[in-house]
């Protein structure tokens, strides 16, 4: 994801999830909120079965990231600074400018033949800008009807 920076985005949704740090070589149990990019980061995030959100990106709002049951996984990745200068497809101050979060199978999934394997992953964009602009419940359209 193309952000601002780097720095000040958060991921939001992944506290006591279950993940290896590829840098460390350690397993290790997420316990923030939120996590901040704050260095080379390379994680992999084990059966996160719930809706994460990439916050301050475009405009401050943030992004909704829906995992579809077959893709339970979440990579988490950005090379900063010292990484940045070894990789010949990024510039050097690049990396300050985006973070690679999708959601993946990274465990073995045998498809039998004549089967087939669907993963989905769906990203929503929601501007807060937007939100604070309308400045009403969206709850507030339905009293009475419900």
């Amino acid at each position: 994801f193309e952000v601002p920076d780097v720095s000040k985005c958060a991921v939001r949704g992944l506290k006591g999830c279950k993940y290896n740090d590829l840098l460390r070589n350690t397993l290790e149990v997420e316990e923030d909120e939120e996590v901040f990019i704050t260095g080379h980061t390379d994680r992999k995030y084990d059966d996160v079965e719930r809706d994460l959100y990439i916050t301050n990106v475009m405009d401050e709002g943030l992004f909704k990231i829906t995992q579809d049951l077959n893709m339970p996984d979440f990579s988490l990745w950005n090379p900063w600074s010292d990484e940045a200068k070894r990789l010949d497809n990024l510039d050097e101050d690049e990396y300050k400018f985006f973070i690679m979060a999708e959601s993946g199978n990274v465990h073995v999934t045998r498809v039998e033949p004549q089967t087939s394997w669907k993963g989905c992953q769906i990203i929503e964009y929601i501007s807060t800008k937007y939100q604070e602009e309308c400045n009403f419940n969206f709850f507030d359209l339905f009293k009475g009807y419900c």
